[in-house]
């Protein structure tokens, strides 16, 4: 008797993840910015001469910047009840506005002409101002503070041939309290350095806790380390 309820344990399992990661589609979606014309042709040329000089990252993120690239972000309703999305500051700060993409399967929801409503200075996060009279699926941040060893989620829409990607990936919290001056502007704020899957196209991506049922945010994914495991 004893397997039939192992497999039993593992379906539901199973259909848990499964429904629980299609749930989340319907709150992290695909963003991307747009700049005038000046602004995209000035980061080319910036990229152009960095590249000749042997900068090749600081090209490449340039270059994104002047590309019409894409990242990722998350739906939280705020204190005075409006919809917002949760992105990176990089990923808008030099855009008049923002597009922003929820894809699931085939079917993909457009938001065209959305206004940047904040974009920090300390760290790097901005909020966008979600259309009015439409009802999302926000996620909730988590009120406890998250330890080393900790297991974690991220989710977001990385790029596999140019495309934005559905990716969902685990880990676990390998630094609670990382501190880097790149990151913040802020020596009293730090980061959380974790192990979690994410690639290019995947910043402004939740970190998620898993509580139950469902998931909460406990960062945003910002930085990738190269060259390291």
């Amino acid at each position: 008797m004893k397997k039939p309820i192992t497999a039993i344990a593992l379906s539901v399992l199973l259909s848990f993840t499964v429904s629980a990661q299609n749930s989340l589609k319907q709150s992290v979606g695909v963003i991307r910015p747009h700049n005038d014309k000046n602004t995209e042709s000035f980061f080319r040329n910036y990229a152009s001469v960095l590249q000749r000089q042997g900068y090749r990252d600081a090209a490449q993120y340039v270059a994104s910047i002047g590309n019409k690239s894409f990242g990722s972000c998350f739906v939280i309703q705020g204190n005075d009840g409006r919809y917002y999305a949760i992105t990176n500051r990089h990923a808008v700060e030099f855009a008049d506005s923002a597009t922003i993409q929820f894809i699931e399967g085939r079917d993909t929801i457009t938001y065209n002409g959305l206004q940047i409503a904040k974009v920090s200075e300390d760290l790097d996060l901005a909020a966008i101002f979600m259309p009015e009279g439409v009802t999302f699926t926000p996620l909730t941040l988590y009120d406890s503070h998250i330890n080393d060893g900790e297991e974690v989620f991220t989710a977001g829409f990385p790029a596999v041939s140019g495309k934005p990607s559905w990716q969902f990936g685990k880990g676990i919290v390998s630094n609670s309290q990382f501190y880097n001056d790149l990151l913040t502007n802020d020596s009293n704020r730090w980061v959380i350095q974790h192990t979690a899957q994410i690639d290019a196209g995947s910043s402004g991506g939740p970190l998620l806790v898993r509580k139950g049922s469902e998931y909460h945010v406990a960062g945003v994914n910002t930085w990738k380390v190269s060259n390291r495991d």
